[in-house]
């Protein structure tokens, strides 16, 4: 049996650094890493905000600049 593939999309933080770089890989798990920072991402978060909906999860998709707290549109601009 081949190793389970996951996508985790969560923000570029120190706590994730080791699963972003590959230093720690997850028994049985093709891990991919997308980072979602403010703008940077936009796309892929308004992508899986519409995923949530057409699958249920939400009712409605939440605008983008809700997702984040305030200062971080600004803090993590690359």
């Amino acid at each position: 049996m081949g190793k389970l593939r996951i996508t985790l999309a969560c923000g570029d933080y120190d706590r994730v650094a080791a699963l972003k770089d590959g230093r720690i890989q997850p028994e049985g798990v093709d891990l991919t890493f997308v980072p979602l920072e403010p703008d940077h991402n936009r796309k892929t978060v308004e992508i899986l905000s519409r995923y949530a909906v057409e699958q249920g999860m939400i009712e409605e998709a939440p605008p983008f600049e809700t997702l984040f707290a305030p200062n971080t549109l600004d803090t993590f601009k690359i």
